[in-house]
């Protein structure tokens, strides 16, 4: 999901702090990610988890982004 909408997923992670548009933008992602859920036209999802998973998927992809191990500096 945050591969086929990486705008929206760094959108989320830069609206830290403000749960009802990270929501929103949660919601975006997952009705623009349809591949990803097979298709479903109707899925039922806890918006606040479906959004820790999209943040750390996010992270990771910055990560390898970037090729490091970390984005914590030591």
């Amino acid at each position: 999901m945050t591969r086929l909408q990486p705008e929206l997923a760094t959108r989320i992670v830069e609206a830290h702090g403000d749960d009802a548009l990270q929501n929103a933008l949660t919601m975006k992602v997952l009705d623009g990610a349809r591949p990803c859920i097979g298709g479903a036209k109707k899925v039922k999802m806890e918006p606040t988890q479906l959004r820790y998973y999209l943040i750390d998927a996010f992270y990771r992809w910055v990560v390898a982004a970037r090729d490091v191990g970390t984005l914590l500096q030591s």
